[in-house]
């Protein structure tokens, strides 16, 4: 196979885009995509070339000329399909969040086979940032990691007026905040660190829109906009987590890696002259080094996901975030969820 033919079920926010990364990839062909809002679908075939188009999902899955689908749709219409596209053979490439829960892709892992199976959480490892702080965590510039810190949130002044109904509902997207942002920030600093934490130990507290700001989130919307946790991983290491949105505090950015030599700040969100710096510990202080800084603005991440679940089959090798750290990300956020809802600490791994 030198050439991966492709179909896109989902042609709403994010399915476009998927398109768009996929559509001058040489090593791609579109074959046909798929929506349940036909008009939505025709419209996504015309403007991206794809001669096919269909309301029904299951016409791609059983499409002999189509060897990998993308679920680019919410959450929950993803949980009959991701197993079915399996069992139709084909490889699978799943939007973030990867699924309601970690049950749902354990329940993946017998039906893969030596079909590749790949998760969009993995965007900004991709950015120069995330490329960068790969390169550079190689070196072990911390040693032994004892923390890692994380707040990151903003205002009202970034959100949509008409966000989709979806966004903030536990029903249909599985969380809020935690699912739409915090996998981000988890897969970009755990896969930078080779996947090598484990959770055993969180504890969390969520908490809802403000009442001030209510008019950002569509009617019925039941999931938090504001999440933090302390969790533990079964090697030592803390990670203190906080994400938040229409937040009622100054926006802030941090991601840090800590370890027993020195600490590395890291601007996961990149852009030009964004620096990536190194404090150590020695007899006479702190000495801060820039060990990277960024020339020129940032590409658009939405071909990394793209790009690597092309090769992966193409190349015959693991993708950046497959089923196992896919599974490891949602069992994180099932614990961070169970914590919240529970008023307690989880002490071991969902299983």
């Amino acid at each position: 196979m030198t050439i991966l033919r492709l179909g896109v079920v989902g042609c709403g926010v994010i399915g476009p885009t998927h398109l768009a990364a996929a559509a001058p990839n040489s090593r791609v062909k579109l074959v046909a995509v798929a929506d349940l809002i036909a008009d939505r679908a025709k419209r996504a075939a015309e403007q991206f070339g794809v001669s096919r188009w269909t309301t029904d999902a299951i016409e791609l899955l059983q499409a002999p000329d189509i060897d990998a689908i993308i679920l680019a749709m919410p959450t929950t219409n993803r949980t009959e399909l991701a197993p079915a596209v399996l069992r139709a053979g084909k490889h699978l490439l799943l939007e973030k969040p990867a699924a309601m829960n970690s049950d749902e892709l354990r329940r993946l892992a017998p039906l893969c086979g030596d079909r590749v199976v790949a998760c969009a959480s993995s965007r900004f490892r991709y950015s120069p940032v995330g490329q960068a702080l790969t390169r550079i965590l190689k070196t072990d510039p911390v040693g032994p990691l004892r923390l890692i810190q994380v707040r990151a949130s903003g205002t009202a002044e970034s959100q949509p007026t008409e966000p989709p109904s979806w966004r903030l509902s536990r029903s249909l997207n599985g969380g809020g905040i935690l699912v739409n942002w915090g996998v981000y920030d988890l897969d970009f600093l755990l896969g930078s660190l080779g996947w090598s934490l484990e959770p055993a130990q969180v504890s969390a507290a969520c908490w809802r829109v403000l009442p001030g700001f209510s008019k950002w989130v569509a009617a019925g919307s039941d999931a938090e906009t504001h999440v933090k946790a302390l969790i533990r991983f079964t090697s030592g290491p803390v990670l203190d987590y906080e994400r938040a949105e229409l937040n009622a505090g100054k926006g802030e950015a941090v991601w840090r890696i800590i370890g027993e030599k020195g600490a590395l700040d890291i601007p996961m969100l990149g852009g030009d002259g964004c620096r990536i710096t190194l404090s150590e510990a020695t007899p006479t202080g702190l000495r801060e080094q820039v060990l990277w800084t960024q020339q020129g603005p940032s590409p658009d991440i939405h071909a990394g996901p793209i790009t690597d679940f092309v090769d992966a089959i193409l190349d015959g090798r693991p993708p950046l975030t497959g089923l196992d750290q896919a599974i490891t990300l949602t069992r994180i956020t099932d614990m961070i969820y169970q914590s919240a809802e529970d008023g307690r600490c989880v002490e071991t791994p969902l299983k």
